[in-house]
């Protein structure tokens, strides 16, 4: 049996839709005619891969700040050494609160944009609002703003 490989590309379309042509050129639709002076419209991407599973997804770069100018807890995974440090806001829901004694507790902190938490550490020396985080269930919204520290707990890299 003969190893064939396809040729073709992915193309894009007017309307910006993605379509796969067999043979590598575009429908007639998509192509620009002679009296179109722009061909920045017409866009035309060629696969690389060999339409596999194995393929690697492309990653879309994580913005550092997201509305309320709070950081993004993908974001401090992807590099958390330049906020190491510097006091910012996170904000998310509680995965697990667990309070350790009267004086402190414990959040683990998930904004969606990343699939492994964040702990934040609450003293009780915050004030009046102490009591209703020590008490808050699993779902809670919280937004936070202290500062990042190397954690010295084992497998942890940062903690808030």
């Amino acid at each position: 049996m003969a190893n064939t490989t396809k040729t073709g590309a992915f193309l894009v379309g007017k309307d910006n839709t993605t379509y796969w042509s067999a043979n590598g050129q575009p429908n007639a639709e998509d192509t620009p005619s002679a009296s179109e002076t722009s061909v920045s419209e017409f866009l035309v991407e060629k696969y690389t891969g060999s339409l596999s599973r194995q393929d690697e997804i492309p990653r879309k770069p994580v913005a550092a700040m997201s509305y309320g100018k709070r950081v993004r807890i993908a974001r401090l995974y992807q590099s958390y050494e330049e906020f190491i440090g510097q006091v910012i806001r996170v904000g998310g829901w509680a995965k697990s609160t667990r309070a350790q004694s009267k004086d402190f507790c414990f959040v683990e902190l998930n904004d969606g944009s990343h699939f492994k938490n964040l702990q934040v550490i609450i003293n009780k020396t915050v004030g009046e609002n102490f009591d209703d985080v020590y008490k808050a269930i699993v779902g809670a919204s919280f937004m936070f703003t202290g500062t990042l520290i190397k954690s010295p707990a084992k497998g942890q890299d940062f903690e808030l």
